[in-house]
């Protein structure tokens, strides 16, 4: 309130001559009593409104808003009545109300060509049909917007534009003219002789903005490239490092699509020291976990696993995910221990994935086939077969172990048909081709081994 009497005491005292001061409530109080008379407190009407918005309290802005625009006659004042009116809207994410008040205010400025009110009317149009997920029409807006300045060398406007442009073109996974919109603004923003520390980090943010179009284009190289170049500066810079941006990790991944897996194993490692303490690191050991599975370093590969799985022991969540991982990350620790010859703990990690899922589930079926594999390698067939009987699901690990037992005692036939039906069911399972082709060669190598 008293922040409102040194608004307006000022206009109070020259228009009604008033020779003392009142107390804060009472001039407030004399204030909204006399606006609805002239053209002066028609005014008087938008100055309150705007005093409101600038306390951020938008209910009484946008009352007051309304009252001034009911008795106003002036083209001008309407329009910019329409425009606090929408920004008020805007703010309370009324994004409805917004577009609608900022294009009536827009109809009033376009029959006048006011480019100065265009720019920021189309722009923030723009902003809020992209708050609503309709990015094709903020596009249309912020373009709008763009014609309008793109001659007048404004460059923190065109910069603004460009990115918001490039930013809906990556929401809708048009990757290509994002990059093509975030590289011009990020060459005006590096070619700016009057660089300060915000605009330098808002460079190393934005060639972290083009790094990831970089990869979601599978141009794995530059958006190393690009990564790197935020990493620079955050080193010259410490005070621009911000772990959201996950930037070691964001290197790390590239490395694993090229297969270069010993610098993402670094990369994902630095990631570790940047994020301790800051978020839920499980995810990284898994992806280290497996980096060193892919090497064929199983041992080093089950220790990041089991790192995991105390982590996500250790959470509070009660995440159904989490139950999903902690299976993956259980089975894949049994799987790997097989890989070695390790079969006792490999019998303990697949027991473990038996105790957490349902007879039903393709877990506890491949827990079932991972047990019964082991007793194949240790040639204690009676028990591999009481393992893969276990399982009545359409897996077709277990119909390959059927076949291979069956080929033992000399049951061709049924061999035969155990290796045709586990090749019929990788037929139409859903896993990726590679793998299908993979182990439908290893089944086709034991069908001709049959006599």
């Amino acid at each position: 309130m008293e922040r409102a009497y040194e608004y307006f005491l000022l206009d109070l005292r020259n228009e009604y001559r008033l020779t003392e001061i009142f107390e804060p409530s009472r001039i407030m109080v004399f204030f909204k009593a006399s606006l609805v008379i002239t053209t002066y407190q028609r005014i008087g009407l938008i100055q309150l409104g705007s005093f409101y918005r600038d306390e951020k309290k938008y209910d009484s802005a946008i009352k007051q808003y309304k009252i001034a625009l009911k008795i106003q006659d002036n083209h001008v004042k309407i329009s910019e009545l329409n425009y606090h009116l929408g920004y008020c809207y805007d703010e309370q994410q009324e994004y409805n109300l917004a577009i609608e008040h900022y294009k009536r205010a827009l109809a009033i400025f376009e029959t006048t060509r006011d480019d100065l009110m265009l720019i920021p009317l189309y722009t923030s149009i723009g902003k809020c049909y992209k708050k609503k997920q309709d990015c094709t029409t903020a596009i249309e807006y912020f373009k709008k917007a763009l014609e309008l300045i793109s001659n007048d060398n404004d460059d923190i406007q065109i910069c603004e534009l460009y990115d918001n442009i490039s930013s809906c073109y990556y929401i809708t996974e048009q990757y290509h003219r994002a990059l093509e919109y975030s590289t011009k603004s990020l060459f005006i923003k590096e070619n700016n002789v009057h660089l300060n520390i915000y605009d330098l980090k808002v460079i190393a943010h934005f060639n972290h903005f083009v790094g990831l179009c970089y990869s979601k284009m599978e141009q794995y190289d530059l958006a190393i490239h690009y990564f790197n170049k935020m990493l620079k500066m955050w080193e010259q810079y410490p005070s621009f490092l911000d772990v959201g941006f996950k930037v070691h990790e964001n290197i790390a991944t590239m490395y694993m699509k090229k297969k270069q897996y010993h610098l993402a194993i670094e990369h994902y490692k630095k990631e570790l020291v940047v994020s301790k303490d800051q978020y839920d690191n499980t995810d990284l050991h898994v992806k280290i976990g497996e980096c060193y599975q892919r090497t064929y370093n199983y041992e080093l590969a089950v220790l990041h696993y089991k790192t995991a799985l105390e982590v996500l022991k250790n959470t509070d969540d009660d995440d159904d995910n989490d139950d999903d991982i902690i299976q993956y990350l259980m089975m894949t620790t049994a799987h790997l221990y097989f890989k070695v010859n390790q079969y006792d703990s490999a019998v303990e990690w697949y027991t473990k994935v038996l105790n957490m899922t349902d007879e039903s589930s393709i877990e506890h079926s491949k827990a079932v086939n991972g047990i019964a594999k082991v007793w194949y390698e240790k040639r204690n067939y009676e028990q591999s077969w009481s393992f893969c009987s276990k399982s009545m699901n359409n897996d077709f690990e277990k119909f390959e172990i059927y076949g291979k037992i069956f080929h033992y005692y000399g049951e061709q036939i049924f061999a035969y048909n155990c290796f045709v039906k586990s090749i019929q069911i990788l037929s139409s399972s859903p896993i990726m081709p590679h793998y299908r082709k993979k182990y439908i060669k290893r089944i086709q190598k034991a069908l001709n081994q049959l006599k």
